[in-house]
């Protein structure tokens, strides 16, 4: 396991994102992604990545307790700030693959 971690910055403020790399097996995996924001970014404090079919794209998620639900409910995060933090998260995920070269 791998702890990474980055500041993605925007007007309003920045973001400090902070996750593991773990291999399971032949695949690396992102796990436990913490997000704590120096401003409103409407994020939550914990997420999750996953591949969406839906949309053909990585996404954020995290799940909510809502009122009119007895269990939690996931949302998917799609906002600008989100997707900024999936390609950055993928890329640093890509730079940690090995390479094999003939």
């Amino acid at each position: 396991m791998t702890h990474k971690q980055f500041q993605h910055d925007t007007i309003d403020g920045g973001t400090d994102v902070q996750f593991n790399l773990e291999y399971n097996g032949n695949e690396l995996e992102v796990t436990n992604i913490q997000l704590h924001s120096s401003f409103d970014s409407g994020l939550p404090n914990s997420a999750y990545l996953e591949y969406n079919k839906d949309v053909s794209r990585w996404l954020l998620y995290a799940y909510y307790y809502k009122e009119e639900h007895e269990n939690k409910v996931k949302e998917w995060l799609t906002s600008k700030i989100a997707n900024e933090i999936v390609d950055k998260i993928l890329l640093i995920k890509e730079e940690e693959i090995p390479k094999f070269t003939d």
